[in-house]
């Protein structure tokens, strides 16, 4: 793999298996989630990679025996990976460098300048402006496995951003890569 793939669908697309053809600690991942909307939608991703993974690598799930991160983060030794969802819609890409991809849902967010100053550094006056720097914020945090609070506080220099939207949702990818994604 070159490039940087990014897989993109919105939920009831692909995801029509349920959790038992994952891997167990895939499963036990999912069941952490306390409401059954995430739950669906995180197995909505967890397919969708499935997916990605068997058409573009030939690799299955269970190939890559995969751990978490302190943080939470999906790990494995074969391939890099990023999963997000949100109400409807979720997002995975795979690459050969480190890669963190966030998708979120465009609302009305009440105090949207406040928020971001303190969570970005930064005031945004727009809401389309808030979700990019939201969902690069949370995409970074994904690409160096840290806690989101403390993004802010890392050298970002040597990451490289691709923003996409699709409908009511915005996506970024953050990579260590500086090739272009390839939406699938």
């Amino acid at each position: 793999m070159k490039r940087l793939n990014c897989f993109f669908y919105s939920v009831g697309d692909v995801c029509k298996t349920n959790s038992k053809n994952l891997p167990l600690v895939i499963q036990e991942h999912i069941n952490k989630y306390l409401d059954q909307n995430s739950k669906e939608q995180s197995l909505c991703a967890w397919n969708a990679l499935e997916q990605l993974l068997q058409t573009k690598c030939r690799l299955s799930l269970q190939d890559l025996d995969i751990s978490f991160t302190k943080n939470g983060k999906p790990v494995s030794q074969k391939i890099f990976f990023s999963l997000s969802h949100t109400k409807m819609h979720y997002a995975v890409c795979i690459s050969n460098k480190p890669c963190g991809i966030d998708i979120e849902e465009e609302t009305e967010i009440k105090k949207a300048e406040q928020i971001s100053k303190f969570v970005f550094g930064k005031a945004t006056k727009m809401q389309s402006e808030f979700f990019k720097e939201w969902t690069k914020h949370e995409a970074t945090a994904k690409l160096l496995d840290v806690a989101t609070t403390s993004v802010k506080n890392q050298d970002i220099s040597q990451i490289y951003y691709s923003f996409f939207s699709k409908n009511d949702a915005q996506i970024c990818i953050a990579s260590t890569s500086n090739k272009k994604p390839i939406k699938v």
